[in-house]
């Protein structure tokens, strides 16, 4: 995401339309990361990840007992490339 925050400044800056074709692959990218990540707090058992750093299905935030770390990305991600897409059709 934060590759994505530093493009689209620069392309505010410099007035850059073409800035589009390098943010919507990385936030697709994104959100099927984060999309991953969610599959993998909601079934554990489902995907299995390495236990050597941190746990991949814990939950450290949540809140209203839904929004975790990987539902706010991937609505962010998600966001952006709707915005994209409506930049790309205008």
């Amino acid at each position: 995401m934060y590759p994505t925050a530093i493009i689209s400044f620069i392309a505010l800056l410099r007035n850059d339309k073409k800035a589009v074709f390098y943010i919507l692959p990385l936030s697709l990218i994104g959100a099927g990361i984060a999309a991953y990540h969610y599959i993998m707090q909601l079934f554990p058992n489902l995907l299995e990840c390495s236990e050597e750093v941190a746990k991949c299905s814990t939950i450290q935030f949540a809140q209203y007992n839904y929004i975790t770390i990987p539902v706010m990305a991937l609505t962010a991600f998600v966001l952006i490339a709707i915005s994209s897409l409506y930049l790309l059709k205008k």
